[in-house]
């Protein structure tokens, strides 16, 4: 069995099932938290219009992508708002759901409370390479 997750004070590797995480590069790693390696797809940020946005990956999925992203308040006093990845429920009740992401194979939308202008900065990793 291949060795698939490295954690050092330098970050965090994730490797392919079968892949060493010791000797892979590029798109044989799951995660890498050095954001410049890694099956990066895209990476960007969008100003939120409405409570409910939807970002478009420009592709369909066969594998699900792996989502994180942020979202930070750009009048005011700049309130970092929070960091989540992939699908999450924030309630205790998913149908009185004050926030949630849902990540499909062509697209993932976020719904929360917030305010016009926030901005969200995300990054896309593609697990289909």
């Amino acid at each position: 069995m291949a060795n698939r997750v490295l954690l050092t004070a330098s970050g965090l590797k994730v490797s392919k099932p079968g892949f060493n995480v010791m000797t892979v590069t590029g798109k044989d790693l799951l995660f890498d938290s050095d954001f410049g390696q890694g099956p990066v797809h895209s990476k960007g940020s969008v100003v939120f219009q409405s409570n409910i946005n939807q970002i478009n990956y420009g592709k369909t999925f066969v594998n699900m992508p792996m989502i994180m992203f942020s979202c930070v308040e750009t009048t005011g006093p700049n309130d970092y708002i929070g960091l989540y990845i992939n699908d999450f429920v924030l309630s205790a009740s998913p149908t009185n759901a004050s926030a949630w992401v849902r990540v499909n194979a062509s697209n993932f939308q976020y719904s929360g409370p917030l305010k016009q202008g926030m901005v969200m900065k995300y990054i896309i990793w593609d697990l289909d390479l």
